[in-house]
């Protein structure tokens, strides 16, 4: 409805996403590449990479922009 023509997902979604239909409607999907962005401290254990972006946040707080920059 938005005449939008790419639809960027993360990667889990491959499981169950029907790209077929995004493509008979004319829209592309890509899969996000989540590699390169540096660990941050988290509060239990060891860093998990594979948790949303409320994890950061709530993690690191205003400080999440340094981590989001893959160049750092």
């Amino acid at each position: 409805a938005r005449g939008g023509t790419r639809y960027l997902s993360g990667p889990a979604a491959q499981d169950y996403l029907d790209v077929p239909a995004f493509q008979r409607s004319g829209i592309e999907v890509a899969w996000m590449d989540y590699s390169g962005y540096p660990d941050y401290p988290q509060l239990w254990g060891a860093f998990e990479p594979a948790v949303s972006i409320v994890d950061l946040l709530l993690n690191v707080g205003e400080d999440a922009q340094r981590y989001l920059d893959r160049s750092s």
